[in-house]
Formats: structure tokens, C-alpha cells, sequence
């Protein structure tokens, strides 16, 4: 009689261990995101070389080109109020109501 359990490939390492976590060396597992020292990295160079008076200089050139460009407008407006939240539509497919079978009826409790 065959043995009804399926074998992993021998060529294939494991993704988890027997308590369910991903092994080291897993793409998902505890290695983590090998670029974010990277991108850490980029991000102190940026810090390290631009100034508050470059930044506030930046921001003043963004604020003139709001008054004339909409699309700088709606930039500075979105990091100044953020983006309005997005609106979920609550119609069925006709375009009406949503309506459920048990709307205006309150079930019975079970005693």
C-alpha cells in the first residue's frame, strides 16, 4: 500500500518550522527587508546634507507654485489637511439601497 502522506522535494528547504514561524533565510522570514539598512542609509545621507534653511526654502518655492499650478496646490494641500478619506458607494447594482432580508424585521430570540 502506498503511503498516503505527500514527501517535500529534496531540493526544496522548508519555509517553516515545526511551530508554524518562517526558517532564517526565508524571503518572508526573520531576515527582515534586506534593503530597509540601505534605504536607512540614504536617508541619514539626506538628513546629513540638507538644511532647515534649504527645507524651509523648498517649501516657500512649493507654496509660490501652488498659487499658479494646481497640481502644486493639491500637493501642498494634501501634506498640509492630508487626502480626504475615500467615500465607499452603499448602492447595489441598480443604484439603489442597499437592502438586506432581515431590514425592518428584528429576528426572534431564542429563549
Amino acid at each position: 500500500m502506498a503511503d498516503s502522506k505527500k514527501k517535500a522535494p529534496l531540493n526544496k528547504r522548508p519555509e517553516r518550522n515545526n511551530k508554524g514561524q518562517f526558517v532564517n533565510g526565508n524571503c518572508g522570514g526573520p531576515g527582515g527587508n534586506q534593503y530597509a539598512a540601505y534605504t536607512q542609509k540614504f536617508r541619514q545621507l539626506l538628513y546629513d546634507t540638507v538644511s532647515d534653511e534649504e527645507i524651509v526654502a523648498l517649501i516657500h518655492g512649493q507654496m509660490r507654485a501652488a498659487k499658479t499650478n494646481p497640481a502644486a496646490a493639491s500637493l501642498m494641500l494634501g501634506y498640509l489637511i492630508g487626502k480626504p478619506p475615500q467615500q465607499v458607494n452603499l448602492a447595489d447594482a441598480e443604484g439603489g439601497p442597499l437592502a438586506f432580508g432581515w431590514m425592518g424585521k428584528c429576528p426572534k430570540a431564542k429563549k
